[in-house]
């Protein structure tokens, strides 16, 4: 039965729905992406042991945050020579109901173990100079499409 039930629920609300019905679902979506710079002295070999710890540990902290409504996550890291400094972003969608986005992150995060063990790697490989002393998540920023801006700019 319960497969059945998952199928007519994605039938009717979830991705095998149109597109109108998903947005009255999900209501309005908004984008952010965050900046975590990470300590330059990890070195080459810090930074792989860093990669794959972080790979290891993404897939749970995923579907923690899914179960929650955030969704998109995706990951990527700028590493020298194309940067100064090693940079990990993170783009994520979250409901536009969640006002604070970094505080509603953090307690998500804080809520499971592999989120607890997520926030600690971030935390412990972030250049904290670099964020002036701020948590990883608190450089949260809304994405910025390239018309909008551009819109406003004419305007």
């Amino acid at each position: 039965d319960e497969p059945y039930l998952h199928g007519c629920y994605q039938k009717l609300f979830g991705s095998s729905a149109d597109a109108e019905t998903r947005a009255l679902v999900l209501g309005e979506r908004r984008r952010y992406c965050i900046s975590v710079p990470l300590q330059a002295a990890l070195g080459v070999s810090g930074i792989q042991a860093f990669l794959r710890k972080h790979s290891a540990a993404l897939p749970p902290v995923r579907r923690a945050l899914r179960e929650r409504g955030i969704t998109g996550v995706h990951t990527f890291l700028l590493q020298p020579p194309a940067v100064a400094k090693p940079v990990l972003n993170l783009t994520l969608e979250m409901p536009s109901v969640m006002n604070d986005p970094g505080r509603m992150l953090s307690e998500i995060l804080v809520a499971s173990r592999p989120g607890q063990d997520y926030d600690q790697l971030l935390s412990s490989s972030l250049d904290s100079h670099a964020t002036r002393n701020k948590s990883w998540y608190e450089t949260i920023t809304p994405e910025t499409a390239v018309d909008d801006a551009a819109d406003e700019a004419d305007e």
